[in-house]
Formats: C-alpha cells, sequence, structure tokens
C-alpha cells in the first residue's frame, strides 16, 4: 500500500514537471509522422505503469531517457525521464536503484531550476518519500526540511504545501522521541490549515489529533485532552462520518483513563462502541477501534458486568 501511495505522489511529481516543460516548450507533437519524442516515450511509459506493464514501461523510459541526454544530458527533460524511471525501481529489493536515479535528478534540477525553486523542492520531497518508504526517517527529514523553506520562501508560509511538509516532518521526529521538533512542526501544520481552510475545519481536526498525540505521549495530559476536545467538536459540528466520530471518542478517553478519569473515558467508550460503522476506517484506525473496545470490555469486568463485556469482546473480535 505504502509503495502504491509513493508510486501516486510521483506520478503527479511527474506530471507536473511534464506541465512545466509543456508550457515553455509547447504541447507534445500529435502527429505520426513526426519522429518520436522523449515526451512521447514518457506519456507511453506512464500508461504501461498504470497498467502494471512494468517491464513494458521500463522500455519506454529508457528510451525517452536516451532521447533527452543526446539533447542535453543535464536538461529537466532528463531529470523528468529519470524519475519516470525510478517509478519501475520502487519495489523494496530495487530502492537503492530509484534512490540513485532520484539524486541524478535533482543534481541536474539544482543546476538547471536553482537550488531554491520549488522544482528542486518537489524533487526533494520525491527523494524523501523513498527514504521513508526504505523506513530511513532521518535521511528524509533533512530533504523536507529544506523542500519546506524553499516553499516557505517561494509560495509563502502559510500555503498548504508547507502544512503537509511540516505535518510530516512532525512524524518524522516523533517516532524517535524528538518531541520538541514534532511539537513545532504539528502545530505549524495546524496553523496553516487553520488559516486555509477555516478553525472548525475537519482536515484541521485531523493535525489536531497530530499534535494532541504528541502531547499525550509527553504526559501533557492536560494540553491533550483539550486538544482532542477541539478535534472531536469540529467533527461532531460538521457531522463527518459516524466512524471518524468514534475514533475521536476514543482518543479522548484514552486520556481521561490515563488521567484516571474512569467515569468520564467509560461514557466515551460507550459512545464510541454505540457507533455501528466501521468500515470505512483503515486497517490501523480498526486495530486502535477494537483495542479501545477491549479496553471499555476490561473496565466492565471490572465493574462485574460479565455480560456487558463478553458482548463488547465479540464485537472487537468482529473487527479485526
Amino acid at each position: 500500500m505504502k509503495t502504491k501511495t509513493l508510486t501516486k505522489k510521483i506520478v503527479i511529481a511527474v506530471a507536473l514537471s511534464l506541465c512545466t516543460l509543456q508550457a515553455l516548450n509547447g504541447h507534445l507533437p500529435v502527429s505520426a509522422s513526426e519522429p518520436a519524442t522523449w515526451h512521447q516515450y514518457n506519456h507511453q511509459g506512464l500508461q504501461a505503469m498504470e497498467q502494471g506493464k512494468s517491464a513494458e514501461a521500463e522500455k519506454y523510459f529508457r528510451a525517452g531517457l536516451a532521447l533527452a541526454e543526446k539533447s542535453d544530458p543535464n536538461s529537466a527533460g532528463v531529470a523528468v525521464m529519470l524519475d519516470s524511471l525510478a517509478l519501475v525501481y520502487l519495489k523494496p529489493a530495487t530502492h537503492k536503484t530509484a534512490e540513485q536515479l532520484y539524486k541524478r535528478a535533482l543534481t541536474i534540477r539544482e543546476k538547471v531550476c536553482g537550488r531554491d525553486s520549488l522544482e528542486v523542492a518537489n524533487s526533494l520531497d520525491t527523494l524523501a518519500s523513498l527514504y521513508m518508504e526504505s523506513v530511513r526517517p532521518m535521511e528524509a527529514a533533512p530533504l523536507y526540511e529544506r523542500a519546506l523553506v524553499i516553499r516557505e520562501k517561494t509560495l509563502g508560509a502559510a500555503d498548504i504545501t508547507v502544512a503537509n511538509t511540516a505535518s510530516d516532518l512532525a512524524m518524522i521526529y516523533f517516532h524517535p522521541g524528538n518531541y520538541d521538533k514534532a511539537e513545532k512542526y504539528a502545530q505549524m501544520a495546524v496553523s496553516i490549515n487553520e488559516k486555509s481552510f477555516g478553525a472548525n475545519d475537519p482536515v484541521v481536526a485531523a493535525h489536531l489529533d497530530q499534535l494532541a498525540l504528541i502531547y499525550q505521549t509527553q504526559k501533557k495530559y492536560a494540553l491533550a485532552e483539550a486538544t482532542y476536545k477541539r478535534a472531536l467538536a469540529i467533527r461532531e459540528k460538521a457531522e463527518v462520518a459516524p466512524s471518524k466520530i468514534a475514533l475521536s471518542l476514543d482518543y479522548l478517553a484514552d486520556v481521561y483513563l490515563t488521567e484516571g478519569k474512569r467515569a468520564d473515558a467509560e461514557i466515551l467508550y460507550q459512545r464510541a462502541a454505540s457507533i455501528g460503522e466501521v468500515s470505512a476506517m483503515s486497517a490501523a484506525q480498526k486495530e486502535m477501534f477494537a483495542t479501545s473496545l477491549k479496553t471499555l470490555a476490561h473496565l466492565y469486568r471490572g465493574d462485574g458486568k460479565k455480560a456487558e463485556a463478553e458482548r463488547i469482546e465479540a464485537r472487537a473480535k468482529s473487527i479485526i
């Protein structure tokens, strides 16, 4: 699933690069009598990738790369073809090859477009995404940070792409326990999304969840509670999918339980358990929800409510 997401992100980046080049150089040739161009080979290769024909795609990409290199080995066209060819190598066993291709594309863009260009920021993102896919987050972090600085300078500090990069950085620094940096970037993501979408948009709620988790892990329970409460209020007001309300209730209930507010936690767990729709949840979210149901069952058992506990435990098993 991660590889599929990474592939989608890179296909979009390649398409954006092509749009830029076409705007500068004109549209693709449409006459069959015209000689093939690297643009055409790239288009055919991307189509083959979408159809799952990676071997065929590689032939098109390599043909396009050869044409682009023949014209100018350090051109923007070569960078596009290198990115496209890397798509073929996104499987874990061939990540090293993809990395080499992305690094070469980045070097070309730094020379052709300038070190502080948006094209370079996109190239940094692509390489960073590969590092994340390869479970090398600390190598991804400086690339994301450099891309963030470029976008802040070029697009402004309130641009949504800055927020997305900040959110990625928050999670990178969260996992090894660098909470100061994680908190800083999570707060940045919340602030930018508030300006972009409004303070009560569900998108903001998702970033509040991220920030609250960072607070919770640091045992800043009062801040975590307040942040989860705000996220829940946003979702309830926006009338989002019941499954998202259930998860929001669970997050807050977990904090209550840690704080020793057992009665408050039980009320929220019960509300979450009463929501039957979980199909919209991801596998990870279903697992978290099932864990919360087991927590509620444990509370019931402690209260001597055996029948209720067994009912909730059965529901938890049915989810996962």
